[in-house]
């Protein structure tokens, strides 16, 4: 698929750039975790690949191109990306509290998770061990949605090593991801991001940021009231408060 321009494209190029951003994110989480957590990873993505219409992520970004779609698609595409996975953070959640059997023409994630418990001769009830389990992934998909949404700590972390020395480098692939990360070694990371000016890097990307949005809020032809509320909240989402 070619990728996305200024002029307004096909809805179906949308949808596959949004599946793309999806695939990509899901597959380099996948590749830094353990192997429980890969298998959480690869319930949610069969969820999400396993139909859906992507309306909210088409309406963000013909929000986007309403507002005249200036500037790098990028980071649009991954807001829009974050709406699904966000999305399906509440349909799994309904599905197990309505005991559900089907949703978008196949088993719901806690049946399909009782089936795999039942196949491996797993202990206790398997309907109930579907029902429990399948709140994970849909907790997963609430966390990463931030994650896809927000980028600052990947932003955060690629600057720090691109511009770590080897010992900053090597301290921050033995403790980064940790989930058994001591407060000390969480303090040491802090201080390669210092060190290595990342903090002060994003920081700054956030500075120019907000600038580009207060002047793209200028050019739009919204009423005042809603230019003003538009200001308001780049303040408050661009705000440092620790």
């Amino acid at each position: 698929m070619a990728p996305l321009t200024h002029a307004v494209p096909d809805l179906m190029d949308v949808r596959q750039a949004v599946d793309a951003v999806l695939a990509e994110f899901l597959a380099a989480k996948r590749r830094s975790a353990r192997p429980t957590t890969r298998e959480l990873i690869d319930t949610l993505r069969d969820f999400l690949f396993a139909g859906g219409k992507r309306i909210r992520p088409m309406m963000c970004m013909c929000g986007w191109y309403a507002a005249d779609g200036r500037g790098d698609p990028e980071p649009v595409m991954r807001a829009a990306a974050s709406l699904e996975l966000f999305h399906a953070f509440p349909l799994i959640h309904d599905d197990v509290m309505d005991n559900s059997d089907i949703r978008r023409g196949r088993s719901t994630v806690h049946r399909l998770l009782a089936e795999r418990h039942r196949g491996r001769g797993g202990p206790g009830n398997a309907d109930r061990f579907g029902l429990e389990a399948a709140v994970l992934p849909g907790d997963l998909a609430l966390a990463r949605s931030g994650e896809l949404l927000r980028g600052k700590c990947i932003a955060l972390m690629a600057i720090a090593v691109a511009w770590a020395t080897p010992a900053q480098l090597r301290l921050l692939h033995a403790l980064v991801g940790r989930p058994d990360l001591t407060e000390e070694q969480a303090d040491a990371v802090r201080a390669v991001l210092e060190a290595t000016g990342a903090r002060l890097e994003v920081e700054r990307m956030i500075a120019r940021r907000f600038r580009r949005a207060l002047a793209a809020r200028d050019r739009t032809p919204f009423p005042e009231s809603a230019t003003a509320a538009l200001r308001q909240l780049a303040y408050a989402t661009s705000a440092r408060r620790s």
